[in-house]
């Protein structure tokens, strides 16, 4: 017996997405942490360190792409070049592994790491290993998501956090608010995200 395809109409149903995407569904609403002020507090916390050698692990995606421009802007803020890796990859813990060593590999004299996740970052921290660089004392690391990685007291990455529980909350908000009110004009609504220093970042090595 041949499987019935079943059509869903969403016409009429509210559409709210979650997080930053590079493409947002017509009269659709956006709920995210604003991954633009996140890429700037990870950047300028490792420039207010005294870090002047600061590079960037990126990847493909709404939120990389945004918290990489970031990255880039506070570095010329700073009269800095930019270093980033992984414009067009992924964002898993080998992509962060393998960004990492070409990092380094490029730019052996980098002393600041602003990884675009915290998964990213682990793989980033095998890299510096097995270089024999120590975090901090040879390279500070920074992260992005405050996920339960980072808070691991034997990583301690310091982070940003996107406040992934509190875009939850205005989610649903927002597709009641669609419910009772259909009529009203798509809403951006990004949330205000927070560094969360940990033990991974400290002032370069002298």
């Amino acid at each position: 017996m041949d499987a019935k395809r079943t059509t869903v109409d969403l016409a009429g149903l509210p559409v709210v997405v979650a997080g930053s995407r590079t493409r947002v569904p017509p009269g659709a609403d956006l709920v995210a942490n604003d991954d633009t002020e996140g890429g700037r507090l990870a950047t300028t916390h490792l420039l207010g360190l005294g870090h002047t050698a600061v590079g960037h692990l990126t990847g493909g995606g709404g939120a990389a792409t945004l918290r990489r421009e970031a990255y880039e802007a506070a570095m010329a803020g700073a009269g800095l070049a930019s270093r980033v890796v992984g414009r067009d990859g992924g964002t898993t813990e080998e992509d962060g592994y393998v960004a990492a060593g070409e990092l380094l590999d490029r730019h052996p004299d980098t002393t600041g790491v602003f990884a675009a996740n915290d998964v990213m970052l682990l793989g980033a921290m095998a890299a510096l290993r097995e270089r024999g660089l120590a975090t901090p004392q040879h390279v500070s690391v920074i992260g992005y998501d405050n996920s339960p990685l980072a808070g691991a007291r034997y990583l301690g990455f310091t982070t940003v956090d996107d406040r992934s529980v509190d875009v939850g909350i205005q989610v649903a908000r927002t597709i009641l608010d669609r419910r009772t009110d259909g009529a009203h004009e798509p809403r951006r609504t990004l949330l205000p995200p927070r560094l969360v220093p940990r033990s991974s970042t400290a002032p370069p090595p002298r």
